[in-house]
């Protein structure tokens, strides 16, 4: 019989990176089986109210109260858990350095998560939850900051007024819902320890702006800065305002000598308008619109490009002052497999991984059935796992994290799918990523590297193959480090794909290959 307990810190809120990590240390420590903070906000007391986490009154708890929840095998286990847990929450303390920048004052490799910064920064990362959010960032531009706004859940409305206001003020406001972006070389929300170099991102991104950066590392070149700006940048009633002012700075920043563009596709209306000013930009832009139709240069400077992976290769050429050639770095499949008698599934903790794989296995499969599809007729539930159809889930979405930190932060989540996926014998192949850097989980390969030996060994005691394929988006200065998290998972099974897009084609290539080899088992 466990126990349930719960503490209040009152009128002390925190980051939700910090509240999620600390999540994540707590549910580690000895003897506890499940646990949570959170802020007490009405929709998180209804997450724990479900999860059957909450045991005090919720009349006690404010909006700006922290609510540590555990379940544990003892009450003195609880006790002594929260103990911990609260002594370092309430210790917690946010670091920052200076250096010179038109950007802001930092120190190479700090990572700073504040709420509260010292007169003279410039940039205030901001994350807490998104009801508090708006106002701390308004705090922010008075003070003449740019703003990075990791949270999410801030109105659209007071969007547009932000960053109006910033702009005015000649100042970022990158988000909300920014994940991530490297300043002067200093990583801020998810980031990787990449090379410091002369390419500079401008992107609406985040697992995306991660890929490339690790892309561009990999090839022996560095960034200058990489500028997230929010998924809804590229709105229309946004009117891209971080993306334009974010190529204009990239312009005029003396240690960038190659400019990338990576989103969705804009607004129609939007996109012209930021076309209109790659054109006017003296330095070379790489173009990657995903999911848009492909273009051809629009004039020496301007390179469209379809995936990641050829945008990586196209602004290191560009950097090495080799010549550009105009062709679809993607590599075709050949003739599309048909009659597969196998499906297969994708879980992703990378939105913009799971759009950028989604995009390619419908284009080599047609029908691939999505919680964040295309169009309407693909949406798909957790229930349709068993079905024999294949699906591609973007697990960073509310559906998947309310209650639970973020996959790249606990990955163990995915165990309970790979699980599931085992006992479907209808699949073949599981696709996924694995995204190392500061904030993620510490070690992820080995959060699921058990439950994928396990599901192999069940699909060859039953008979069939069960394939697992991985791209992992990371360096080998990553606290996590590539090399050990690749080796980790190639021990348990898995066939280790160069990027994202060349894994998703190796799974189809694969599921062809399964179905293959049963046409001839059956002839």
């Amino acid at each position: 019989m466990t126990t349930i307990q719960n503490k209040i810190l009152k009128h002390t809120y925190n980051d939700s990176i910090v509240l999620m990590q600390y999540s994540l240390e707590l549910e580690m420590m000895p003897r506890i089986k499940k646990a949570a903070i959170m802020m007490g906000t009405p929709s998180v007391l209804q997450t724990l109210r479900e999860s059957s986490l909450l045991v005090v009154d919720e009349k006690d708890i404010s909006y700006d109260d922290i609510v540590i929840a555990v379940e544990a095998e003892t009450k003195g286990d609880a006790d002594t858990a929260i103990q911990a847990i609260a002594k370092k929450l309430l210790s917690n303390e946010a670091g920052w350095g200076q250096t010179e920048s038109h950007f802001g004052d930092f120190e190479e490799n700090d990572v700073m998560l504040w709420r509260e910064v010292p007169e003279d920064a410039k940039v205030a990362l901001i994350s807490v939850p998104g009801q508090y959010a708006a106002a701390e960032a308004w705090h922010a531009l008075k003070k003449n900051r740019h703003v990075m706004l990791f949270s999410n859940n801030v109105s659209l409305e007071d969007e547009i007024a932000l960053k109006k206001t910033a702009k005015d003020k000649g100042l970022l406001v990158m988000g909300p819902d920014c994940g991530t972006a490297i300043i002067n070389g200093v990583p801020l929300g998810f980031a990787n320890n990449v090379r410091r170099g002369d390419i500079g991102i401008v992107a609406a991104a985040g697992s995306g702006l991660q890929a490339l950066t690790c892309q561009i590392d990999r090839l022996g070149y560095g960034i200058s800065h990489a500028i997230g700006t929010g998924g809804r940048d590229l709105k229309g009633l946004v009117k891209g305002i971080t993306t334009k002012m974010g190529l204009n700075l990239l312009e005029e920043d003396s240690n960038t000598k190659v400019i990338a563009l990576l989103s969705k596709p804009p607004d129609p209306i939007i996109a012209e308008e930021i076309l209109s000013l790659v054109r006017n930009l003296n330095k070379p832009v790489v173009v990657c619109l995903l999911g848009g139709k492909a273009r051809e240069s629009i004039d020496e400077r301007v390179y469209f490009a379809t995936t990641i992976d050829e945008m990586a290769e196209k602004a290191v050429n560009l950097s090495r002052g080799i010549p550009v050639k105009e062709k679809e770095y993607k590599q075709k499949i050949g003739t599309k497999p048909t009659n597969l008698t196998k499906s297969l599934r994708g879980f992703y903790s990378g939105g913009t991984l799971a759009y950028e794989a989604y995009l390619i296995l419908q284009e080599e499969l047609d029908e691939v059935y999505s919680n964040t599809p295309l169009e309407s007729e693909y949406l798909c539930e957790l229930k349709d796992l068993q079905k024999n159809q294949h699906i591609v889930l973007d697990l960073g979405t509310e559906e998947f994290t309310t209650g639970r930190p973020h996959p790249m932060i606990d990955g163990r989540w995915r165990s309970d799918l790979i699980n599931r996926t085992a006992q479907n014998p209808d699949v073949g192949v599981v696709l996924f990523d694995l995204i190392l850097g500061l904030g993620a989980d510490p070690d992820p390969a080995s959060s699921i590297s058990e439950s994928i030996s396990n599901a192999v060994l069940a699909a060859e005691k039953a008979g069939r193959r069960l394939t697992f394929i991985a791209s992992i988006i990371g360096t080998d200065k990553d606290p996590q480090n590539f090399e050990k998290q690749k080796r980790i998972l190639e021990d348990a099974g898995v066939l280790i794909a160069e990027t994202n897009a060349k894994a998703a084609l190796l799974a189809v290539k694969t599921l062809k290959k399964l179905s293959t080899l049963k046409e001839k088992h059956e002839n």
